[in-house]
């Protein structure tokens, strides 16, 4: 038995006037976001090399890629996760 296979998730298209992606998430290995235009495109700074990973459990995580955080402007998008180990439970994209 070798290590658990990394899992990924894609959501569909998404709007929103909203600028911060937050996520309830409890990760004991870690999780990234890419951010994609709806044709499967990677926005430039927002891919999984650029995502600052996530290691712990939050009620309201917000991903950031460098330390930027700030998402307004990319919308329509889908939202591409990679994890492992990890329970991501909810998803949201808040004004701040």
């Amino acid at each position: 038995n070798g290590p658990p296979p990394e899992a990924m998730l894609l959501t569909k298209p998404l709007w929103s006037t909203g600028n911060r992606l937050v996520a309830n998430v409890d990760s004991r290995d870690y999780v990234t976001a890419e951010l994609l235009d709806p044709d499967g495109r990677v926005y430039p700074g927002f891919g999984h090399e650029e995502c600052d990973v996530f290691r712990g459990d939050s009620l309201r995580h917000t991903f950031s890629w460098r330390g930027r955080q700030d998402i307004g402007g990319l919308f329509p998008l889908r939202i591409r996760f990679r994890m492992l180990d990890t329970s991501l439970y909810a998803l949201q994209v808040v004004r701040v």
